[in-house]
């Protein structure tokens, strides 16, 4: 079909004194030496590689299409997959544990030493919490997506539980003060807030709400001795009373 048009164009273009198409077509049989030179480099990439992953020399004659089969028929593909078990069913058993009573976030990040720290220290956050934590829901396809989105940012899978209770109980007790742009993981937190070299706002959870973290490419779940996603500190209310004044 795209040839056909083509072809009448160049007729219409001869016929036509003005030549008007003749822009059109060269831009049209540019565009088309394009597309063959990416097909054509594509091609040599794919032979490449294959020619790199199963030792075949060349490709072409009908018997070495034969063995190249045979050898793709015993090829272990699995090591170009990326290893994930973040939807085996202990780990998702682990993270939605209490599902129902609680508000659950995820943080992704690749350093051990970092995760680590989160769970003796609280999770650390720049001015939005949002901007570094996802909220998630038992719905495996959500979560999916959502896991897709974020593991490019490390291995390492911490999850965070607070209580549906105590975090509505906060929440109501925020939007009842008027003109603040704080959210109620600003109000959740024991120390105070300090400013980085950056001059941004850095707060901390409390690391009782840190359920722990997991290893999503070996399955490994560690878990968090002080968790209690009920914890409620009275500096909280402090925080709230602040606003107050």
């Amino acid at each position: 079909m795209f040839y056909t048009c083509l072809f009448n164009l160049i007729i219409i273009s001869i016929i036509n004194p003005s030549f008007i198409y003749l822009p059109i077509i060269f831009l049209l049989l540019l565009y088309i030496a394009y597309l063959r030179y990416q097909l054509s480099k594509n091609r040599a990439d794919y032979a490449s590689f294959l020619k790199r992953v199963l030792h075949v020399e060349k490709l072409g004659s009908k018997e070495e299409i034969k063995k190249l089969f045979k050898k793709l028929a015993l090829f272990d593909f699995n090591f170009l997959i990326p290893k994930d078990k973040i939807l085996d069913d202990d780990i998702l058993d682990y993270i939605f544990e209490n599902e129902d009573n609680t508000v659950l976030f995820i943080h992704y990040t690749k350093d051990l030493e970092i995760t680590e720290c989160i769970l003796r220290d609280g999770f650390k956050f720049k001015n939005s919490f949002y901007k570094t934590a996802e909220n998630i829901y038992k719905d495996k396809i959500d979560f999916i997506y959502k896991h897709s989105r974020h593991k490019q940012f490390g291995k390492y899978a911490v999850v965070i539980s607070i209580s549906k209770q105590l975090y509505d109980h906060y929440s109501k007790k925020l939007n009842n003060i008027p003109n603040t742009e704080l959210l109620i993981e600003n109000i959740l937190t024991e120390t105070s807030p300090v400013m980085d070299e950056n001059e941004d706002i850095i707060y901390t959870l409390p690391s009782q709400f840190i359920k722990g973290y997991i290893n999503y490419e070996n399955g490994e779940i560690i878990r968090n001795p002080v968790f209690d996603y009920n914890y409620d500190s009275k500096i909280f209310n402090e925080n709230i009373d602040k606003l107050q004044k």
